[in-house]
């Protein structure tokens, strides 16, 4: 019989109030990150953390290999420029901040690990991580607060709350997107974080004309 790893169903005790009020519409949700590419980290980290599965990577998708072992690829397919939250104050006149950049991305998330004719560990593996963004949509960070087992240039990454979404696509747009990418369609699904803003690489507020 195949072992399969089972998704940790607890959920920290500082995680419930920040899901709470955001949901309840308390508290703005919104994540900062000084880099792009810390986002899809910051995914990584947390399906790991909250699967175990071991194998959880950023890059291009991986297809299914002989072995049974699970694994995990989060690849970023878009990233737009979204309005600024409601809430957020816009800057003017001489010597202002520049506006901060607001952003939506959309991650495929492509599980591995059996072989092409018996795919039971891959399945396993994207109903686990299904299962832990529909249970936690809200992420508080950094994931510090929670995760002790970061590594240590992790355990920083984002400050805020990230919103995750699961995006229904249909399987003519699934077959599009592995078209694009020229391999041949996986397991997989589409998540959507944010709304995600960029601080800015110049602090440096604008020069009065």
């Amino acid at each position: 019989m195949r072992g399969h790893t089972s998704c940790r169903s607890s959920v920290s005790s500082d995680y419930l109030p920040a899901l709470e009020n955001a949901l309840q519409g308390m508290v703005s949700v919104n994540a900062t990150f000084a880099a792009l590419d810390d986002v899809a980290q910051v995914l990584a980290d947390h399906i790991g953390s909250e699967t175990g599965i071991a194998d959880v990577q950023v890059g291009t998708p991986q297809e299914a290999v002989a072995t049974t072992q699970p694994g995990v690829r989060i690849t970023l397919l878009n990233a737009a420029p979204i309005p600024a939250p409601r809430n957020e104050p816009t800057p003017s006149g001489p010597g202002t901040m520049p506006s901060p950049l607001y952003i939506s991305c959309f991650y495929l998330v492509n599980t591995s690990g059996a072989e092409r004719d018996d795919p039971v560990a891959a399945h396993n593996a994207l109903g686990q991580v299904m299962r832990l963004i529909h249970e936690m949509p809200v992420l508080q960070l950094p994931l510090s607060t929670q995760v002790t087992s970061l590594p240590a240039a992790h355990k920083r990454l984002g400050e805020g709350l990230l919103r995750l979404t699961q995006v229904a696509v249909s399987i003519e747009q699934v077959a599009q997107i592995w078209l694009a990418m020229r391999q041949p369609v996986q397991h997989c699904a589409l998540l959507e974080a944010g709304p995600i803003q960029l601080t800015s690489r110049d602090p440096r507020p604008r020069p009065s004309p």
